[in-house]
């Protein structure tokens, strides 16, 4: 052992000796962190072991301790593992560091060290640093640690003859030379007891005590041979010393030292002297657990001893080391392995308990408190944890029983082979059917309220026989089927129920039978239960059924249950219904059973207690397979044992588990944690490797993680102690894990630490920038190119246009005018060839005078073709002249208003926005029947912007979406011209009254080239864009 009371119990016991009345509460606290029941064999505790065979340990096991962050350390002969229950993991000393890989003895201190004793020397292990004691060499035997904090250390093979018991205080070495060099040259063990004192195992006992040494022999123990002899030593009290040897014989095997006096440690029903010991534990409950060297491990509390070797799967008899941990658990090291037992929730009663057999085949509950239990071979009792065996010596009449009940009075019946018997006081006797002397095979047995035994015969046929109290027998027939499947249960308004095969329910009652039918398709039933009203529970492979008023309503695992198949259920004191199932032993609520069968909710709570709460999955092989004693304890048949559980035992785990983060992996490469974990850019898969370090039932740990910055919520990872991410952007998170120990307790604070990944040269920051720079700009390049090139081709048709009307203007010039021309001058000669008096000279002069007025306008028209910039009428004046013209047409109120300032427009472009803007003046005036027209025309950096408005009747509907009226041109023409150079047109009718029109052209299209120099244009000038003009 470790030490005499591990650091967590010596801790509870000290606050509960100061704070009296608030340690009492405190130490029920310490003692009930799921501890082991101290008066249980071992064998009916939960034993797992750990074998060399399954290659999981580096060596031979030699030492275990478990350190203040919940982690168990293991030291072997080939190295130390760390173990969370789940996982070994090999300790890597670091880099530079020469350590002995053979581990000897370990401790894990109250301030978190781990001390490690090798074959060479002491060292510890804190927070990630190693540190050597070469003041203390020499293969260590023993560490231990005092109540001040101080460590002591036994060693043997010390050099120099110096003396084998050092002490460590903080850094500070101390070896203890006073009497102990001289008289011990070996110390092999080491414990240290409640008033402070050290003891120390060599070739005899030393009592080291402030400074006053004492020395201890038994008168059996020979002078010092250099052989180890005494194998372990554990202090029980101030002056009271467990002392184990190594050796078996008379005055050696387990001894005690009580106020200086030896003597023979009392053990039950064994020789104390026989005792090969190698290790010794006082566990938290006050029992005493003895290692042995080839005879297994010991159990004793209150004088009751109890033996676990191999046969029942010890892993080894050679026992070299036992602790406790935290939680209450007890792990032992032996030579094949390691070992651990627990608390188990279940208790198993089997041959090595005490029963006749393996094969139980019925349980009853006896009216004292005890329980019977019917098996292959004899009959046996079970008495607060005592069993007493019936079998053939004893008197037991048959070759296995098949099932019994105890009546009322005491009396109890048994269904023994064939034949029907009843057992009082040591004596069984036969119960006759007039001159029959066999009922036949008796499957099962119930009593009714009113007393009477009613008998379940095995045949081809269902017949049930009663027994009155005044014996009086009565055979009913109730079905042609087997009656193997049929099951019994007493009515709870009298009488008797019985499920039978298919599902279907029959009921006696003062002699008449009465059949219910289940639908077709109905399981047959494996336990029934009644209730008060007349119905009845009903368990079967497929779940739970309520039988009521006719009516099967059906309970399944859709509504809670843990599993399908249900093998029998009783109901205990409290208003609960209990099971035993394929998964496992379960529990809920009647009401809450009830309320799901009439449809009232949808599931209920369910409490289970499986595998791992020491529960072995099986059904009894008869009917009698299930009871309730009189102290409230359910009782199953299982398999090959007896399984108990105490519905009254609500002892649970009350210690969160420490949680932690143990590694990550990345893209495959493991790193070592810590608080803050930079990964490479571009990462793409990430493990991350948790445990939590309860070692009750590591199994039905639970765990739940989030990773801030990804995960909304928590993640529920159940048992699975790794979490997984992919392709994780660049950026800094925080991931969190916490876990819930065996009886769902959560530790809430858990373990986190900060993971960064870092971006990749184009996941940065600037690069980000630039590259968004460079889009835009690059949009903005595209968008000026195509702009260029549609402002070069709308030019482009505006000069293909001027150059065709100069060609028009040629045209007319050198054909039509010339023509005219010719003409007049013909008309001329003929008109002077004409006499005044002739009615055609007047005619012809008046057409001559028209030619010339028609001439002169040809003339005008085609000069306007050409274009001649000094004679171009600005744009806002032709518009102010047409309008005033038009006011004397219709008397309209005419305004014009010019804003920005004045640019030189493109002439094409000019004459088209003149035209637009005539028809837009002219409809006003004409059509509009208002009273007022504007006119804005605004010279604005992005373009040229004219409006026209009017607050006359507007435009209908129909002409605005049809752009004109049939038959009519001037808003289709006004919009074909608009879209010819590239301006945007818009008319709608205005909120108030009229109509209003907007006409847009691009700067870029309607202004010269001089005019387009804008404080962009400038900058982009500066920066080499665009050329300065």
């Amino acid at each position: 052992m470790k030490s005499g009371q591990g650091f967590f119990q010596r801790v509870c016991r000290a606050v509960a000796a100061i704070l009296a009345v608030a340690g009492v509460a405190l130490m029920a606290f310490c003692e009930n962190a799921d501890a082991l029941a101290p008066e249980k064999r071992v064998s009916q505790y939960i034993h797992t072991a750990w074998r060399l065979s399954e290659a999981t340990l580096l060596g031979i096991p030699t030492a275990i301790t478990q350190t203040t962050d919940g982690y168990l350390w293991i030291g072997t002969s080939g190295g130390l593992q760390r173990f969370d229950g789940v996982r070994f993991v090999d300790w890597k000393p670091p880099v530079g560091v020469h350590f002995d890989s053979n581990v000897k003895s370990l401790l894990g201190s109250s301030d978190g060290s781990l001390w490690i004793g090798t074959r060479s020397g002491l060292a510890r292990w804190k927070s990630g640093y190693f540190q050597e004691f070469p003041e203390c060499s020499g293969l260590i035997t023993a560490i231990r640690e005092a109540s001040d904090g101080r460590i002591w250390v036994t060693r043997i093979h010390v050099a120099n003859k110096r003396s084998p018991l050092c002490s460590i205080n903080g850094d500070s070495v101390k070896v203890e030379e006073k009497d102990v060099a001289k008289l011990f040259p070996l110390a092999f063990a080491l414990t240290l007891d409640q008033a402070g004192n050290v003891w120390v195992a060599g070739p005899e006992i030393m009592r080291v005590s402030h400074g006053q040494n004492a020395t201890f022999r038994p008168d059996s123990l020979k002078t010092d041979t250099g052989v180890r002899v005494i194998g372990a030593i554990e202090a029980a009290g101030a002056d009271h010393l467990i002392v184990g040897m190594s050796i078996r014989g008379k005055g050696l095997g387990l001894l005690q030292l009580i106020s200086g006096k030896w003597s023979s440690f009392p053990l039950q029903g064994i020789d104390p002297e026989t005792l090969d010991v190698s290790a010794l534990h006082y566990d938290r409950d006050g029992a005493l657990w003895i290692g042995t060297l080839s005879q297994g491990l010991f159990h004793v509390y209150n004088g009751h001893s109890d033996h676990f070797d191999t046969t029942g799967g010890l892993s080894a008899n050679e026992v070299d080391e036992i602790d406790e941990d935290r939680e209450g658990n007890i792990w032992i090291t032996t030579a094949k392995g390691v070992d651990r037992f627990r608390s188990s929730r279940v208790t198993q009663f089997s041959s090595g308990e005490g029963l006749i057999s393996d094969t139980p085949t019925s349980v009853a509950a006896s009216r004292d408190g005890a329980v019977w239990v019917g098996e292959v071979g004899g009959l046996s009792r079970i008495d607060g944890g005592q069993v007493t065996r019936i079998g053939r010596q004893e008197g037991f009449p048959g070759a296995q029983v098949i099932s019994l009940h105890e009546d009322e009075t005491g009396l109890l019946w048994l269904g023994i082979d064939r034949s029907l018997y009843t057992y009082r006081n040591g004596r069984f006797s036969l119960v006759q059917n007039g001159d029959d002397n066999s009922l036949g095979s008796i499957v099962q047995i119930v009593e009714d309220v009113g007393g009477n035994m009613w008998l379940l015969k095995a045949g081809p046929e269902t017949l049930v026989t009663s027994i009155a109290k005044d014996h009086l027998m009565k055979t009913y027939k109730i079905g042609d089927a087997p009656s193997f499947t049929d099951i019994l249960a007493a009515n709870a308004a009298g009488g008797l129920m019985i499920g039978m095969r298919g599902g279907d329910i029959s009921r006696i009652i003062n002699g008449n039978v009465q059949n219910y039918r289940a639908p077709k398709d109905q399981l047959a039933f494996n336990g029934i239960l009644t209730n008060s009203d007349g119905s009845v529970w009903g368990a079967n492979d497929d779940g739970i059924v309520l039988s009521k008023n006719g009516q099967l309503r059906k309970i399944s695992a859709e509504n809670g249950l843990p599993c399908r198949r249900i093998y029998s259920i009783i109901r205990d004191r409290k208003g609960s219904i209990w099971g035993a199932a394929e998964c496992g032993v379960f529990h809920f609520a009647e009401k809450d059973l009830e309320a799901v069968a009439m449809g009232q909710q949808k599931t209920m709570r369910v409490g289970l207690l499986d595998q791992s709460d020491g529960f072995i999955t099986g059904s009894g092989s008869f009917r009698g397979n299930l009871a309730l004693s009189n102290d409230g304890r359910l009782w199953f048949i299982s398999g090959s044992s007896v399984q108990m559980v105490d519905p009254n035992d609500k002892v649970l785990n009350a210690l969160p588990p420490p949680v932690h983060v143990e590694q990550v992996i990345a893209d495959d490469k493991t790193f070592p944690l810590a608080p803050r974990m930079v990964l490479k850019p571009l990462t793409r898969q990430i493990e991350i490797d948790y445990t939590a370090l309860s070692l009750v039932a590591p199994q039905r740990v639970n765990f739940r993680y989030r990773l801030d910055g990804v995960d909304q919520q928590w993640h529920a990872a159940g048992t699975r102690r790794q979490a997984f991410y992919e392709n994780l952007p660049p950026g800094n998170f925080r991931f969190h894990v916490i876990a819930s120990n065996n009886d769902g307790l959560w530790n809430e604070v858990g373990d986190s630490f900060e993971l960064v990944v870092k971006p990749a040269f184009y996941q940065t920051i600037w690069f980000r920038t630039l590259f968004v720079a460079a889009v835009f700009i690059g949009i903005w390049l595209f968008i000026v190119t195509r702009v260029r090139k549609a402002t070069e081709a709308i030019q482009s048709r505006l000069a293909e246009r001027i150059r065709e009307r100069e060609r028009i203007a040629r045209e007319l010039h050198d054909t039509l005018l010339q023509g005219f021309h010719g003409l007049i001058l013909r008309f001329q000669v003929a008109a002077k060839l004409t006499p005044d008096a002739q009615p055609a000279h007047p005619i012809l002069n008046d057409a001559l005078d028209r030619a010339d007025v028609l001439m002169t306008q040809s003339r005008e028209r085609i000069r306007n073709l050409r274009y001649e910039a000094e004679n171009i009428v600005p744009l806002p004046e032709a518009l102010a002249s047409l309008g005033e013209e038009l006011t004397n047409i219709a008397p309209l109120h005419f305004t014009v208003t010019v804003a920005g300032t004045s640019r030189d427009i493109v002439p094409v472009l000019r004459d088209e926005v003149y035209f637009i803007g005539r028809e837009a003046l002219v409809n006003a005036f004409t059509h509009s029947q208002g009273t007022t027209v504007e006119l804005d025309i605004d010279f604005e950096e992005t373009g040229l912007r004219m409006r026209v408005r009017d607050d006359g009747r507007g435009l209908s509907k129909q002409v605005l979406r049809s752009r004109g009226i049939e038959g009519h041109w001037g808003l289709s023409g006004m919009h074909e011209r608009a879209e010819n150079i590239g301006a945007r047109l818009n008319i709608w009718n205005r909120a108030g009254s009229g109509c209003e029109l907007e006409l847009k052209v691009p700067a870029n299209l309607v202004y010269q080239r001089s005019q387009l120099r804008s404080h962009w244009h400038r900058i982009r000038s500066l920066i080499g864009f665009v050329t300065p003009v």
